[in-house]
């Protein structure tokens, strides 16, 4: 399944049948890897804890489209959204 010890779900997240990214799952209480992006291919890698996992699985389910974001290098801070915008962004 993964590389990743503690590692127990993950979700591949495709674009036009490309491979853009992962959403990896770990056991609850342990500590989870940052999320990253590969800044040349721009691959985006998530992380959550098990917990999470159904909560994933409904927005995924119920809500269309989506969109990954990665917002900061320097802070690594990734999520999922129902929005193209990121949070906070004003026009």
């Amino acid at each position: 399944m993964s590389n990743y010890r503690g590692t127990t779900h993950f979700i591949k997240m495709f674009d036009n049948r490309m491979q853009r990214g992962i959403i990896r799952f770990f056991e609850n209480g342990m500590t989870i890897p940052e999320p990253t992006i590969n800044a040349r291919t721009g691959f985006v890698t998530l992380n959550y804890h098990q917990q999470e996992f159904i909560n994933i699985i409904q927005t995924l389910r119920y809500e269309k489209p989506l969109y990954c974001h990665f917002l900061d290098y320097r802070t690594n801070h990734g999520f999922i959204s129902t929005s193209r915008e990121e949070v906070g962004d004003e026009e």
